[in-house]
């Protein structure tokens, strides 16, 4: 979506920007298994610390993407 302001622009221009357009936080963990494991991805709520035991089947992962839950790993 965009905006056109004609005339002035907001009184405090990064507030604004930071309101309007702040990146979209992820709150779960997403975890991408290998194709050749046929799992499925699997996506959950972490909240605290990311231990060894959060994530099943972490011999297959190929991707992991932390959620904002995640305070430590």
């Amino acid at each position: 979506m965009n905006k056109i302001f004609l005339g002035e622009p907001p009184a405090n221009i990064k507030a604004w920007i930071v309101e309007h357009y702040r990146p979209v936080v992820k709150k779960t963990t997403v975890v991408k298994y290998t194709a050749a494991s046929g799992l499925p991805d699997w996506e959950g709520d972490i909240v605290g610390e990311l231990t060894i035991s959060s994530i099943p089947n972490k011999s297959n992962i190929a991707e992991v993407e932390i959620g904002s839950h995640v305070t430590s790993i």
